[in-house]
């Protein structure tokens, strides 16, 4: 009877009894990690556990059977009415649940418990409902903070899906709707494309594509995934020799196997007859392996992995690092690539440092064992930089291609030569050959100009073209400076001459208005008569006279007038002061006067008018004007239109022109023409001066202004002989100074540079000599300029390890293109170029690549800082090849570190590396491991004999632990094992069962019969130090000895036994 059909029989019964208006539901709980309690704390313990969790369900409510039908597993059987909701039961059993595991784990800190408790409810079926129920367990196991989950329908169209999908692959499989697309591998450096992966993908009954995400789990749990395997192997095989009997172009494809292969001894003969009976070559079809696989059953992956290779497969390790093998597979596994997981793309900073320190060793590891390396996952240019920079040049991932069908990619093939076109950044870099100057190059006599004395000769040339730049420059502010001088004062001068004439003519007027104000008065003839003869008589400049209204009528009647009379007559009686224009008298004297009227009024009627004549010339008369500047030429009266006034008689009449007229004549230019025109356009009381050109070798100034009478224009001309003589001395000095410094500067600089051809020749034997040693020496010199971020190397730098170029620029940080130094040291070499190094002066140890192959080798590089004013300038040091010495001294401290006998560490290397991983990790398992009856085989047959025991256990030891772990010789025939970061004492018990079954082939390799007691400690539980985890592990191991040998104790078990 299985353990639940008792509990069936009795839950059918109650089932069926007299049960009105309600429901009934089945229960399956049970205690996750309950031998926890057993182990620690003793069955007692662990059976008052399940007591007291039998009590809580027992008491749930109207709950009408509850077994435990084995080990921690609880059935059970309960009705709720209608009213009442089963989530208020869970709730409730959830925190009484939780309330009792607290106060438990409070006594039992050793134990992390969680009860997981599946209900579902009854219909139909009840072996249904507690399969569905058990489901529901399953579920509360995964959550962290419910015990109870009811099944729901949500479950159960997981549930109903999940077993869809399984049907609905099997039908694919029979029906042979699977297919593979290809994702190709690219070469960073070329953009080759040197292979493909082959994925599955299931095409669904209306053509669609399906992937692998939704069917490959369902194959791997029924295992049908081995069938699908060598299913889409047959597809590729069939692809490929098509192409082949094409004569089209191939490359290599790799195809995925499932971890199940490796529990068929005869996988590797079944996938490889399926190549061979299409004649596809077996370096055509690759195989991938996932890392995890390695964990599993080490044994048979090595298997299969040895097989395919012996029939020319190539075997790649996929996903390495997504777990934990570590790097342990390289010393027991023979495989061809390593393909690099995902996870050493990641963007977290935290993440990145950490795969850039253990990138570089993996790669270099590789190479060593040349093994390619090729990670996946890449979709960035950024990521292929970056790998790039590490070492890694074979790449595969979205940023070139997503999977494709077969003939999509092998068209690529075809149509592009084969290759990705690489962005810039990513093109390969060319090798330069640099050209070493041998001595002597060229000859005496063809020696090129030394940088120094063309800097010389272009400083001196643009030192004379700044200096004939700032002449030209000042000599036009002086020219600006000279016409501000000249024009500043021409414009007083003018605006003086302009208020002295209006003064004269407002004195005039004055008069006349005081006169007429008396003869308003008194017009009688004899006292007009009688005072105009006493005022001329003491005017000389100016004639009074009075006209009658009637004197006006008889002129202008008899024609005796002028034709303006009528005019003016008129202008007098509106009570206007009349200015005449100038106008030429006889009767004065055979001169050129200005009349001025002020009219005469009697009782408020015109009667005539007063008169003043004055000699025009009395109005341009100058004042004497500043010598220093010059002279003035000649002063004009002018009207709007630049017509000039006669003032001055001399050889009777004077002739009249417009100035305008006469200067465009003289050659004046158009510009200055325009001024001129504006200025007397314009009505602008305030003086302006114009240079309008020179004449006899002097400048000429014209300053104007204009008067209010009948829109007249006083015209000053000034000859600035004087002051144009000063300014060009000041030119002429100013220019011999400035010849007198070019002079001073050619002789300054062909003394420079002789003295500095001079020390050319002196240095030239010098020079010769230091190239002569540097071609014979294994040292390399370098120079790196801070300031303008360029390093130099010797020339023999070409001989002795890899170089663009013997002059680099872009080295700054960031910046250095450290592709051939190895990428765990580039750190170090860019905080010595950054300036950052621990001290001034120093050495460093990088490995670098060699110049003919991607080797790397050991040199040492010294370095000196070199500061001006406190701030880096410039680093110089020399780098030399220490490849040899570190291999020595590799290899002794290897051998200091190795026990001579079994090739494991020695005691005290052991305890120094166990040491380590425990500060850096904190758990781990420590076995101590001793040989049973290691004197008998000594004495029985021979030291000999129990040294080739000794190194047998050795080697069982290596092929049961991982490369990574610590294996050791402590003293004669015990040995030490430590495995970090796994604690478990399941993984720990599988570890040493799988020694004692290697061990039991001794006798196959010539061993005499031997077995081993082993004793383990686990950390932290045991102990957090080397110390106190040996202490632990040997008396674990003693206790072994004591039950009987060939035994493996725990130390939790010595402790409670």
């Amino acid at each position: 009877m299985k353990p639940n059909e008792d509990f069936i029989r009795q839950a059918g019964q109650i089932i069926h009894g007299d049960f009105d208006g309600g429901t009934f539901y089945v229960m399956v709980a049970d205690i996750t990690n309950f031998h926890t309690v057993n182990h620690f704390y003793g069955a007692e313990a662990g059976d008052e556990l399940l007591g007291r969790l039998g009590d809580i369900l027992t008491g749930w409510p109207n709950m009408r059977l509850c077994q435990r039908p084995f080990a921690d597993l609880f059935l059970g059987l309960f009705f709720l009415d209608d009213e009442t909701d089963i989530r208020d039961v869970m709730g409730g059993s959830d925190v009484k649940i939780q309330a009792f595991l607290a106060g438990w784990r409070r006594r039992h800190p050793a134990c992390s418990l969680k009860a997981a408790c599946g209900i579902c409810r009854v219909d139909d079926d009840l072996t249904e409902a507690i399969d569905n129920a058990n489901t529901a367990r399953k579920t509360a196991k995964k959550c962290l903070s419910t015990n109870t989950v009811l099944y729901d329908d949500a479950m159960r169209k997981r549930t109903a899906a999940q077993y869809e999908a399984e049907s609905e692959t099997y039908r694919a499989m029979q029906e042979n709707r699977f297919c593979f697309y290809l994702q190709p591998k690219v070469n960073l450096l070329s953009g080759e494309i040197i292979g493909a992966e082959a994925l599955a993908r299931r095409m669904g009954k209306d053509g669609s594509l399906i992937f692998p995400d939704t069917f490959l789990e369902a194959m791997e749990n029924s295992g049908a995934v081995m069938e699908l395997d060598r299913y889409i192997c047959r597809q590729v095989c069939v692809f490929l020799a098509d192409r082949i009997r094409n004569g089209l172009p191939v490359v290599p494809i790799s195809v995925n196997l499932s971890h199940l292969h490796i529990r068929d001894p005869a996988a590797a003969d079944k996938l490889h007859a399926i190549g061979e009976e299409y004649h596809v070559p077996p370096g055509l079809v690759e195989f991938e392996l996932t890392e995890a696989i390695l964990l599993e059953e080490f044994s048979g992956a090595k298997q299969l992995i040895d097989q395919l290779r012996a029939y020319g497969h190539k075997v790649t390790i996929d996903d390495f690092g997504s777990a934990y093998a570590g790097i342990g597979v390289w010393r027991e596994l023979n495989f061809d690539c390593l393909k690099m997981d995902r996870a050493f793309l990641s963007d977290s900073p935290s993440m990145r440092e950490r795969n850039e320190a253990l990138m570089p060793n993996i790669i270099n590891i590789a190479q060593r064992l040349h093994v390619q390396v090729l990670c996946e996952g890449v979709e960035t240019q950024e990521q292929c930089l970056c790998l790039l920079r590490l070492g890694c040049t074979a790449v595969q991932g979205f940023f070139f291609s997503k999977p494709m069908p077969p003939m999509q990619l092998f068209r690529m093939l075809e149509d592009g030569d084969g290759r990705y076109p690489l962005p810039d950044s990513l093109a390969p870099v060319k090798e330069r050959k640099t050209a070493c100057r041998e001595p002597g190059d060229g000859g005496p006599g063809h020696r090129r100009p030394h940088p120094y004395l063309l800097i010389i000769l272009s400083c001196a040339v643009f030192l004379g073209v700044c200096i004939t730049g700032v002449l030209i420059m000042n000599r036009g502010q002086t020219q600006q400076e000279f016409r501000s001088m000249v024009e500043e004062p021409l414009n007083a001068y003018t605006d003086g001459q302009r208020e002295s004439t209006l003064l004269e003519i407002a004195g005039i007027t004055s008069t006349l208005d005081s006169m007429a104000v008396l003869f308003g008065r008194d017009n009688s003839p004899a006292f007009i008569s009688t005072y105009l003869l006493a005022l001329n008589e003491d005017s000389q400049e100016v004639t009074y006279s009075f006209y009658s209204y009637e004197d006006y009528k008889e002129q202008i009647a008899d024609g005796t007038a002028r034709p303006e009379a009528s005019d003016t007559l008129a202008r007098l009686m509106r009570g206007e002061t009349v200015v005449s224009e100038i106008t030429f008298s006889e009767r004065m004297g055979n001169v050129y006067c200005i009349g001025i009227g002020v009219p005469v009024s009697k009782d408020g009627k015109f009667i005539g008018a007063v008169r003043g004549v004055i000699n025009a010339e009395t109005l341009v008369s100058t004042e004497l004007y500043n010598p220093s500047q010059g002279e003035i030429a000649a002063v004009f009266l002018t009207d709007s239109d630049s017509r000039i006034f006669p003032v001055r008689m001399e050889e009777g009449n004077a002739d009249t022109g417009r100035l305008l007229d006469m200067m465009r004549t003289w050659g004046i230019k158009e510009e200055t023409m325009d001024e001129l025109r504006a200025a007397f356009a314009s009505d602008d009381k305030q003086a302006k001066s114009i240079r309008i050109g020179i004449f006899d070798g002097n400048p000429y100034y014209i300053a104007m202004t204009g008067l209010k009478y009948n829109d007249w224009h006083l015209v000053v001309c000034l000859k600035a002989d004087r002051a144009f003589a000063h300014s060009q001395h000041i030119v002429y000095s100013t220019a011999a100074s400035i010849a007198v410094l070019i002079t001073a500067v050619i002789l300054a600089s062909a003394i420079i540079i002789l003295f500095v051809r001079k020390m050319q020749r002196r240095f030239s034997f010098e020079e010769q000599r230091y190239l002569l040693l540097e071609r014979f020496s294994d040292t390399v010199l370098f120079d790196y300029d801070c300031r303008r971020d360029i390093i130099r190397f010797t020339s023999n730098s070409v001989k002795l390890f890899r170089v663009h170029d013997l002059m680099q620029k872009g080295n700054g940080p960031g910046q250095l293109n450290l592709i051939y130094v190895y990428a765990g040291d580039q750190i170090v070499v860019r905080r010595m170029l950054d300036g950052q190094a621990d001290a001034p002066s120093g050495e460093i140890r990088v490995r670098l690549m060699r110049p003919d192959t991607d080797e790397y080798f050991w040199c040492m590089i010294q370095y000196q800082y070199l500061y001006e004013n406190g701030v880096l300038d410039s680093i110089i040091g020399k780098i030399t090849d220490i490849d040899e010495y570190m291999r020595s001294e590799e290899r002794l401290l290897r051998m200091s570190e190795t026990d001579g006998l079994t090739g494991l560490l020695n005691k005290a290397a052991a305890e120094k590396q166990i040491a380590e991983r425990l500060m850096e990790k904190g758990r781990g398992m420590l076995f101590i491991i001793d040989a049973d009856g290691f004197k008998h085989i000594n004495d029985m047959y021979g030291h000999v004999a129990g040294d080739m025991a000794l190194r047998f256990i050795g080697d069982c030891m290596r092929r049961t632990f991982r490369e990574g772990d610590v294996l050791g010789r402590v003293g004669g025939d015990e040995l030490t094992v430590f495995v970090s970061d796994i604690n478990s004492r399941r993984t720990a018990q599988k570890k040493a069962e799988l020694l004692q079954k290697h061990l039991e082939s001794c006798l196959e390799t010539g061993v005499p019969p031997l077995s081993v007691s082993i004793g383990v400690a686990l950390a932290p539980a045991d102990g957090n130090t080397f110390l106190e985890l040996f202490s632990a592990a040997d008396k674990a191991m003693y206790a072994a000895k004591k039950n009987g040998k060939r035994q493996v104790f725990f130390y939790e078990d010595v402790l409670y036994p």
